[in-house]
């Protein structure tokens, strides 16, 4: 199993922008989810600023962070229907220090994804990923497999994410087998640091057992929040610490000589 991804999601306005890039810089899977829309984030918000101060801390002390924008809402149904309102576009414009863009990753978290009903969405993403280059991350369900497996015929590319509903901060009983070949799969679903060793090594065992040769990605989010209820920098370090431990005792596990 290659870990490609262990993402950190719930970074915003709240966050100590330089803080938080000089932590994911130290960790090369490491990867912070930005949620945006036009509740969360709109033109004359705090958000949007945040997110450009970010991007500059990162040029003048020349940092590379991993970075995914997780977009929500109406902002996400417009997207399925080819349209990219101003202020994503900037936001997707967005460069880091090598020029490339900075958000490498985009999800789209809305109904018409959720539920796969509407096939002209296909269509409209795959134009709409020509123009912007950026993979695409979808939320995989029982309703929407099929759906996904149309998209991925029709070239989109995409990586595939897992989602446990957990309040509790408790593990899944079991965690979902891989799908699609050749794509990206994530898992989400009560990670916290405390468990975090626990889920990669059950993921393994799901992933292993499958014989699927692609990549992993996890991602925490509430089990990251601190007592103000904001993203807590020190859960985020103990999480990719022990993220980091788990994955190179596994591949010491997996030599043969």
């Amino acid at each position: 199993m290659i870990l490609l991804y262990v993402t950190c999601s719930g970074a915003n306005e709240r966050t100590d922008f330089s803080s938080l890039a000089r932590l994911m810089s130290t960790y090369q899977f490491g990867e912070i989810s930005i949620r945006v829309s036009e509740k969360e984030s709109p033109a004359d918000g705090t958000r949007l600023q945040w997110i450009q101060d970010l991007v500059n801390y990162c040029k003048r002390g020349e940092i590379f962070i991993n970075a995914a924008l997780h977009i929500k809402r109406q902002w996400a149904e417009d997207m399925c229907r080819g349209k990219v309102v101003p202020e994503l576009k900037k936001l997707l414009d967005l460069r880091d220090i090598y020029n490339v863009p900075f958000f490498k990753r985009v999800r789209l978290d809305c109904e018409s994804i959720r539920h796969g009903t509407d096939e002209d969405i296909i269509g409209n993403l795959s134009a709409l990923q020509a123009k912007i280059r950026r993979r695409f991350v979808f939320c995989c369900n029982e309703h929407n497999e099929q759906f996904l497996q149309q998209m991925l015929a029709n070239g989109v590319v995409f990586d595939c994410f897992y989602h446990a509903e957990h309040s509790t901060g408790r593990l899944p009983e079991k965690w979902h087998t891989p799908v699609f070949e050749n794509v990206l799969h994530g898992y989400a679903g009560g990670i916290t640091p405390i468990n975090v060793y626990d889920a990669l090594g059950s993921i393994s065992l799901v992933v292993d057992r499958a014989k699927y040769q692609g990549c992993i990605c996890i991602e925490a989010g509430k089990g990251l929040r601190g007592y103000d209820g904001n993203l807590s920098l020190d859960k985020c370090h103990r999480y990719l610490q022990k993220a980091k431990l788990w994955y190179e005792f596994y591949k010491w596990q997996g030599l043969s000589y």
